[in-house]
């Protein structure tokens, strides 16, 4: 796992503990035990500060979404084992998500 990486966050539903759920990522930040700080996607879209990535943008391409995905403030840490990385995300993007979680 390392900075930049893109791909899917795998983890339990929070209403169904038996529920894996697998959501698009993106590593902000690589922390010393070797979990991720990952910024999390998902298609709702919610009334708080986030950053929207359509699919048919140069960025969603670049991660291969396919519908309208919304990243919010609040990151995720990640067992590597959680994590399956899939692309490298776009620099600005990138920067745009760091600067949204608060790096």
């Amino acid at each position: 796992m390392r900075e930049q990486d893109a791909g899917w966050v795998t983890h339990r539903s929070d209403g169904d503990p038996s529920e894996v759920l697998e959501h698009p990522g993106v590593v902000v930040r690589v922390i010393s035990d070797g979990r991720g700080i990952v910024a999390q996607g998902t298609g709702t879209e919610r009334d708080e500060r986030h950053v929207r990535v359509d699919p048919a943008s140069p960025d969603g391409r670049a991660l291969r979404l396919s519908k309208p995905t919304f990243f919010y403030t609040k990151p995720l840490v990640v067992r590597p084992e959680s994590f399956r990385a899939t692309v490298v995300c776009p620099p600005d993007l990138f920067i745009a998500l760091r600067r949204l979680v608060g790096f």
